[in-house]
């Protein structure tokens, strides 16, 4: 027996235009995507700062630099899973306030201990976040704006966005 109210979602999709709310989630993820560049950048500007305010070898702030990438792949690896579970929107949400929350914290760190603890932590909710942001970004949306909109996938790879020219004017110069 055919169903005559069955209802084709592709083409339902297909025929729809991209509506704000979409826009809106893309944009979002992108966002979280170019926060995860910049929180992997941002150290490399900030360690020769840190290494005269804190009077340390340079070496010293190794376990610095490993711990944020360490604390990435621990988040995408064990919060893979949790997203198949419960959800990459709900996964997504918990991870960017985790790293915001532990982003503020790094910039209150005193010692470098601490800061390597805290770069961890903002890891795992960027490691977290990142693997489920291009299936969230790119979600159903109608057939022609699916093959444009799935190029937002490339903002996974965030470390290709250079911040050094917005970043710039607000470091502190050596001199």
């Amino acid at each position: 027996m055919v169903d005559d109210h069955a209802i084709d979602i592709a083409s339902l999709i297909d025929n729809h235009p991209v509506r704000l709310f979409q826009m809106r989630i893309m944009l979002l993820c992108a966002l979280v995507a170019m926060l995860d560049g910049f929180d992997t950048q941002v150290i490399g500007f900030v360690a020769p700062i840190l290494t005269s305010a804190w009077q340390i070898n340079p070496a010293g702030l190794g376990l610095v630099f490993a711990a944020g990438l360490l604390g990435l792949a621990c988040g995408a690896v064990f919060l893979g899973p949790v997203s198949d579970r419960i959800g990459r929107r709900a996964v997504i949400i918990g991870s960017t306030a985790w790293f915001g929350a532990f982003s503020v914290l790094t910039a209150q760190a005193t010692t470098p201990n601490e800061l390597a603890l805290f770069r961890f932590l903002t890891g795992l909710g960027l490691g977290g976040a990142m693997p489920n942001i291009p299936d969230n970004a790119n979600a159903p949306q109608p057939g022609a704006a699916n093959v444009d909109l799935s190029q937002l996938k490339l903002l996974q790879d965030a470390q290709r966005v250079d911040f050094k020219p917005m970043t710039g004017p607000f470091l502190p110069s050596k001199e």
